[in-house]
């Protein structure tokens, strides 16, 4: 006679903590895929582009059919000895905006309602690095002769070489 015998709650939960076990070891063990497809076009890309950056190369391996991420085309370069484009290596954000700001002047034209219920229009330029106003002129009417007089006289003697382009003229 076979007799069944019943397993109890103990049983039970020690093949669960086994099973969960099992699964975990196995997920230690399954790696990502290894990127073979496309090496050595991303290697070739960077050696023959030095400026391109691990993105950019991303991009162009992508117009090519390779799907690939960023940090793996970051890991192969290293891998190959490949250093990161020299632009990385060059001024934080806000080191440029800093660095291009002594090179800058702002304009700006508005207009102020007087007492006399008149309008009169404001031409201000302000050196960006300074912050000195250059030169300030009002008018009744900003025509395109009176603003160009005003952009001589804000260029003149400052750094900028705006006022001899032919688009103010």
């Amino acid at each position: 006679m076979i007799r069944l015998v019943g397993r109890g709650d103990t049983d039970i939960a020690v093949e669960v903590v086994m099973v969960r076990h099992e699964v975990a070891v196995l997920r230690r063990q399954v790696r990502r895929p290894a990127v073979a497809k496309g090496t050595t076009a991303l290697v070739r890309l960077a050696k023959e582009n030095p400026t391109w950056g691990y993105r950019r190369i991303q991009g162009e391996l992508l117009t090519m059919g390779v799907t690939i991420a960023a940090s793996s085309v970051w890991a192969i370069l290293s891998r190959h000895g490949i250093e990161p484009s020299p632009r990385r290596s060059g001024p934080t954000w806000a080191e440029f905006l800093s660095a291009q700001a002594k090179g800058l002047m702002a304009c700006d034209l508005f207009r102020v309602d007087i007492v006399l219920l008149r309008r009169v229009y404001v031409l201000v330029f302000i050196d960006h690095d300074t912050r000195v106003v250059r030169s300030a002129g009002v008018t009744a009417e900003p025509v395109t002769g009176w603003v160009t007089q005003q952009v001589d006289i804000a260029v003149a003697g400052s750094r900028c070489s705006v006022a001899s382009e032919p688009v103010f003229r």
